[in-house]
């Protein structure tokens, strides 16, 4: 218990950023009341710099008979010899209705930026189904077919750049228990632009985990970011390696 209460208060003074992936975030039970946790990777780099790198998420959500509520906010935080750099901030807000067996309603707003990708503001909001396609003790699947609005402002030279789009956001979420404290966690989100086909992005997080402790967690993660018409200057392709634990109260 006094680990939890460190990490939430070490990660809630830092609460706000998009590299979000809600699959992994998200506690699949069927117990009423709260639950949540934090989740913290890191790396550190020693060549002619010391760069270290801490992301960090603090996530609870709030079940009652079919109703959920998901409050996520992650900080993406960089040292470059003792220089501190905010990468970007994330806040997001989901709620979700069961209306069967296999179908959920779901509906959500996030709020985002990004200083390395030049990304001032970014304001989502959106609703769709998410349909439960296995769940078991050992597998999950599930797949989101979301509507969501954009507006988005990004750093220019003289005078930032405002974009205000409609996107689809398909995502396919997959779990696997592979032993009794290990497990594989897959989610890949597809988001085109409706009016503009071949604008589209794609995210996806690949997570092994190793249980250490009962709901304390080491992970090794993998994230791929794939964007047809970024911000300019900035790569169509990003991705990062991170190493970390989490730790989960239900």
């Amino acid at each position: 218990m006094k680990l939890k209460f460190i990490l939430l208060l070490f990660v809630s003074s830092s609460m706000y950023s998009q590299i979000l992936n809600v699959e992994n975030l998200r506690i699949e039970n069927d117990v009423e009341g709260f639950s949540g946790g934090v989740e913290l990777n890191f790396n550190f780099i020693k060549n002619t710099r010391n760069i270290f790198t801490l992301n960090s998420s603090l996530y609870a959500q709030y079940r009652y008979k079919k109703h959920l509520a998901l409050v996520i906010g992650n900080v993406d935080f960089k040292t470059i010899d003792d220089e501190d750099i905010i990468n970007n901030e994330t806040f997001h807000v989901r709620y979700n209705y069961d209306i069967g067996r296999f179908v959920i309603l779901e509906a959500f707003v996030q709020a985002y930026s990004n200083a390395i990708s030049n990304i001032d503001q970014r304001h989502l909001t959106g609703a769709g189904p998410r349909f439960r396609l296995l769940n078991n003790d050992n597998t999950k699947l599930f797949l989101g077919t979301l509507f969501m609005y954009e507006y988005e402002k990004e750093k220019g030279g003289e005078s930032p750049i405002y974009n205000r789009d409609v996107r689809f956001s398909g995502y396919l979420s997959f779990e696997y228990k592979i032993a009794s404290n290990l497990s594989f966690k897959s989610a890949t989100f597809y988001q085109p632009k409706l009016s503009q086909l071949n604008d589209y992005r794609i995210n996806a997080f690949n997570t092994f985990s190793v249980e250490i402790v009962k709901n304390l967690e080491l992970n090794i993660t993998y994230i791929l970011q794939f964007d047809t018409f970024p911000v300019i200057g900035i790569p169509t392709t990003q991705y990062q390696l991170l190493n970390g634990i989490s730790y989960t109260f239900k």
